[in-house]
């Protein structure tokens, strides 16, 4: 059988909309057209026998025959102690290290690249006691998403083919992660589990868990005593340059694309105004180091921070942050200063639980990430947890309020059955219920900065304990819906710590959805107005 094909080349531009990038440069790099003729020739083929040719081996005797290949052995690194890196100088440096100070991720233009550049720490400096403090490092790498964002001061990096280059006064520690350099970065305190890793696995040896092990113990004795240098805020207002500053974050507002928190360093209080999103992991009641910091605005009252800017988060037994404790505790003696501190941190400066569990239920404390997880209603469907609740919904405490119908199980919104024109008509089965949500953080561990809600829903009578109001069959009065605006501010402070009983129902091929149960709050909550009036008593006392 012949067939015969006339065909014309075409080039990439006659084909655009099917061809882009390599493809299209494939196709254009011979310059002349081509016409021709194809002539196929279909030919009807042999019968080909099945059988085995005598003295022929089949390939599975063949397959069974073949030496096995070797299997590769496993990655293993000899970790070089950060005193020692200048005495190897060695092209691939496998090392770890205690991050000291850090800056955040952004690009530079000269080099093409992104970096962040940090300060590691680790025993053998300490026992050298020789001329480097620490050792200055660089991580570079083409994406913004291969560069390491530390959060917390004492965190330890692992850096895998690092090379190092000495400087007249430090020792520069350099990982490349577009040729060979791998980094992992871990927690100070909790599991050997990475936060973050270039790659998409990691080499663990038992070496790399008693490594581990060791570093955070002398963290915890390094940061004990250690003295960080800063600019307090008053010092920073005469040099009105870019200052390293140290202070304790409160009352988080969102304003234009920016996040706003009060920042306060035990002497002076001022708005520290960053980009939103960028600094996500902060919450109020945090000890951070800010670094390159300046006043926005003539009256030196707005902070804000450079593109390269990092603000990190000091443990709370860290010696940095028991000092400004200290400053804080200290503030309150001072009339300009007293108020605004009780309204943002509480008197021991510790968290405060507020509320308490009904009855003796004997219910172990679980993590809300193992609690979300699909299938964890097992057996038991009521969980004892410890939150703290960053925002409620919704936010108009009068749609917490709801209506049912008990006979037809209908459901209305206050607002609803109370319109501008009147009232309307109830149904005479009718009783009032609370209908709302918490977005709440995980308290029982430090790791976990995920948000989660939990809902409380009391028209079946669970959960009807929980705010501590009672509704009665009367309309919701003034005095009511005043409590719950101020139960709402309380239990959406910082400093504040709910201890609740939730019960699960299971979705189907979801996570579970969790309703609070056996809880009451026992706050007795003041709004930010009660402190402001108490302010303004105090200022006509002292000019009379």
């Amino acid at each position: 059988w012949f067939f015969f094909f006339f065909f014309k080349q075409k080039t990439a531009y006659e084909i655009a909309q099917r061809l882009v990038g390599s493809e299209m440069c494939i196709r254009d790099r011979y310059q002349r057209r081509v016409h021709g003729i194809i002539i196929f020739v279909l030919a009807m083929p042999k019968k080909v026998s099945t059988k085995k040719a005598p003295g022929k081996k089949t390939l599975a005797q063949k397959a069974k025959a073949a030496p096995k290949r070797k299997e590769r052995a496993k990655d293993t690194y000899e970790y070089t102690d950060l005193a020692d890196l200048a005495k190897e100088k060695k092209q691939r440096i496998h090392t770890y290290g205690i991050i000291l100070d850090c800056s955040a991720p952004y690009f530079h233009e000269a080099l093409s690249k992104y970096l962040c550049t940090l300060k590691l720490v680790d025993e053998s400096l300490d026992k050298a006691k020789g001329k480097y403090e620490f050792i200055n490092t660089t991580v570079f790498a083409n994406a913004s998403g291969d560069i390491p964002k530390p959060t917390k001061m004492g965190s330890i990096f692992r850096i895998h083919r690092g090379d190092t280059k000495e400087n007249e006064a430090s020792i520069q520690l350099n990982c490349d992660c577009n040729i060979k350099g791998a980094w992992c970065l871990f927690d100070p305190t909790e599991s050997d589990s990475p936060i973050a890793h270039t790659g998409q696995r990691i080499t663990w040896e038992s070496k790399d868990t008693e490594r581990l092990k060791s570093l955070r113990a002398y963290a915890k004795k390094y940061f004990a005593k250690k003295e960080i240098n800063f600019v307090t805020l008053k010092d920073g207002l005469k040099n009105k340059k870019e200052f390293d500053t140290i202070g304790r974050i409160w009352d988080a507002k969102e304003k234009d694309n920016t996040n706003q928190y009060k920042f306060f360093d035990g002497e002076r209080m001022v708005t520290l105004e960053v980009p939103a999103k960028r600094y996500d992991y902060l919450a109020p009641q945090d000890t951070v180091k800010i670094r390159a910091a300046f006043y926005k605005d003539k009256d030196c009252k707005v902070l804000s921070v450079q593109e390269w800017s990092s603000i990190i988060r000091i443990p709370k037994e860290y010696k940095a942050a028991l000092d400004l404790s200290k400053l804080i505790l200290n503030a309150r003696k001072n009339d300009d200063h007293k108020l605004e501190v009780d309204m943002y941190t509480p008197s021991l400066d510790e968290p405060k639980n507020v509320s308490e569990i009904i009855g003796n239920q004997k219910l172990k404390e679980v993590q809300l990430e193992k609690l979300f997880s699909v299938g964890s209603l097992k057996g038991t469907k009521k969980f004892k947890i410890k939150v703290s609740a960053i925002e409620a919904g919704p936010k108009n405490v009068k749609d917490w309020i709801c209506v049912v119908d008990k006979k037809t199980q209908k459901q209305y919104k206050l607002d609803e059955v109370f319109a501008k024109g009147g009232e309307k008509k109830l149904p005479v089965g009718y009783s009032y219920y609370f209908k709302m949500q918490l977005f709440v953080k995980d308290q029982s561990v430090t790791t976990d900065s995920n948000l989660y809600i939990i809902f409380l829903c009391t028209i079946d009578g669970k959960g009807k304990e929980f705010l501590n109001v009672d509704l009665g069959r009367d309309p919701p009065s003034e005095k009511i819906i005043k409590r719950l605006k101020n139960i709402y501010k309380y239990i959406t402070r910082p400093w504040v710590v709910i201890d609740m009983v939730v019960e699960g129902v299971e979705v189907a091929g979801s996570q579970p959805v969790f309703f609070i149960v056996d809880t009451k709050l026992t706050c007795q909550p003041q709004t930010q107005t009660h402190f402001l009036r108490q302010k303004k008593k105090k200022k006509k006392k002292k000019k009379k």
